[in-house]
């Protein structure tokens, strides 16, 4: 591993954009071994808030792949880091990241909950199409309700 904290943050960020790209093109399983490895350079140099930023998406990836049990403890280790940091955009993308889970999960109930929270939290940070997303993924879960 490389002792350069400025270059391994390059490294991250290459692995994330890749990983971006894949996930773009709904290649899973590329996109979780890349970020699996963004996570471990991000652990290696303590970058806490890109440490959280990928277990936000390796549990996206986890919930798409019906892997719920592995969502969970991604999701309760970076939703805590996000809170005791104050970090109100991250704890946002986790409860979308929640409210994703418990609607996989069929509990659409805790699923629309998480859901409204996000979409205020994104309403309050000006994320309008984060916002927009949530209202969406509201209406949906309403149908099935």
């Amino acid at each position: 591993m490389n002792c350069r904290p400025d270059r391994t943050r390059f490294q991250i960020y290459t692995l994330s954009t890749k990983a971006d790209l894949c996930y773009q093109e709904q290649n899973y399983a590329k996109t979780k071994e890349l970020y699996q490895n963004a996570l471990d350079l991000a652990l290696a140099i303590q970058w806490q808030r890109y440490t959280n930023y990928t277990r936000g998406w390796l549990a996206d990836i986890a919930i798409i792949e019906g892997d719920f049990t592995k969502a969970e403890k991604l999701l309760m280790t970076g939703f805590i880091a996000a809170e005791r940091n104050h970090d109100r955009q991250r704890i946002a993308f986790f409860e979308r990241c929640y409210a994703r889970l418990e609607f996989a999960k069929g509990n659409i109930e805790q699923a629309q909950e998480w859901g409204l929270r996000a979409k205020d939290g994104f309403g309050r940070l000006g994320m309008k199409s984060e916002m927009i997303q949530m209202e969406k993924f509201l209406e949906m879960s309403n149908f099935t309700h």
